[in-house]
């Protein structure tokens, strides 16, 4: 097993991603995270016709200790995941972040909140969140006159 030291070119690539994801952030008009937060896993936002879907990689994470709360356009997630070493075990090497993980996400359409699901499997959790009549696309038929 190989470990990568700090100024390994593994580090400026994950610095990269930091501000790339900074960068996503302040574009998808994302609320600040804040700052007790220990851990930040990766999520995607898809803009469907019908809804918005929301994928976020929560491998390790208890389902019971995930809370999604959606007021307005606020979505809000919440998890926590446990350390998996405890009593007289020490770690070797700890690059798996483990604690609490909370975000808040400003969604660009209004949601239907009493028909938002959510599964979580495999270590993914997936929100569906039904688009309001007033967002979903429309045809306009075109007449002759």
């Amino acid at each position: 097993m190989m470990l990568r030291g700090n100024g390994s070119p593994g580090r400026a690539r994950g610095e990269q991603n930091g501000v790339n994801r900074f960068s996503e952030m302040v574009s998808a008009r994302w609320l600040p995270v804040p700052a007790e937060q220990d851990w930040a896993p990766e999520i995607d936002l898809v803009d469907r016709p019908q809804e918005l879907v929301l994928e976020v990689d929560l491998p390790g994470v208890e389902r019971e200790s995930i809370e999604v709360t959606l007021v307005g356009n606020t979505l809000t997630l919440q998890a926590v995941r446990k350390a998996t070493v405890d009593g007289p075990e020490s770690y070797l090497c700890h690059e798996r972040p483990r604690g609490r993980y909370i975000r808040v996400i400003e969604l660009p359409t209004e949601v239907i909140a009493e028909r938002a699901t959510a599964e979580y499997s495999d270590g993914v959790l997936r929100i569906a969140l039904p688009k309001t009549a007033v967002d979903l696309p429309r045809r306009i038929a075109v007449l002759t006159s």
